[in-house]
């Protein structure tokens, strides 16, 4: 690893293969599988959020959606006139 010495580099790495084996070892049980299922859903689930919303936003732009005039009155309009 650079710009590391050579004891931390080894640490490092036995931190990440006792990680590694931790993770598989908790795929050996039920729950840790329905674990492993679960938050892949929602992982999914939020990305899709968060590119159905960047989707959302493209498409409204390109038909000329105005956001800065949401909710505003026209230049024509009075205040105590409705909208």
């Amino acid at each position: 690893m650079a710009g590391l010495n050579p004891q931390l580099g080894d640490q490092l790495r036995a931190i990440a293969v006792l990680r590694w084996r931790l993770f598989v070892n908790s795929l050996r049980s039920t729950r840790g599988r329905l674990n492993l299922l679960s938050r892949t859903i929602a992982g999914l689930l939020v990305f899709g959020a968060a590119f159905g919303g960047a989707i959302l936003l493209v498409v409204l732009s390109v038909f000329g959606f105005d956001f800065d005039t949401v909710g505003r009155r026209r230049a024509d309009q009075r205040a105590d006139q409705p909208r």
